[in-house]
């Protein structure tokens, strides 16, 4: 099992992104461009890093302003699932060290953390990104 998430690009939105990557958005282009808009224009969840993994895959990280959490997600603008699996905690590594986001090369998981107050707290103030 992979636990290391390597970022092989960065992008300044998602609609670069999915140009960038060749994502297929065919199945329902119409509702794949307005996920991406209203993603982009929703000011309670801000989109703090979006970048592509070396299979292609976009990964996008948003802030929950009210927590102050970062949160780490596929693009997925077809697949909706709410899960109350635990979350995975990661840190932004860069050549072996952790690293501020915008500077890692990867994300690391460290661990994993139940989805309670708590938790989301401990993952907010350390500056650990929950996945």
């Amino acid at each position: 099992m992979n636990n290391t998430i390597k970022i092989a690009a960065r992008y300044s939105n998602l609609t670069e992104a999915v140009a960038a990557t060749g994502m297929d958005l065919s199945y329902n282009e119409r509702d794949a461009h307005q996920t991406i808009r209203i993603m982009e224009r929703d000011q309670r969840l801000k989109l703090v890093a979006i970048f592509s993994d070396e299979t292609n895959q976009i990964w996008y990280v948003i802030n929950s302003t009210s927590e102050n959490l970062n949160l780490l997600h596929k693009f997925e603008p077809f697949i909706s699932c709410i899960s109350n699996a635990p979350f995975k905690v990661l840190v932004p590594m860069k050549d072996g060290e952790v690293s501020d986001l915008d500077q890692a090369d990867n994300l690391k998981q460290i661990g994993l953390a139940k989805k309670e107050n708590k938790s989301r707290r401990v993952i907010a103030n350390a500056g650990m990104i929950a996945g």
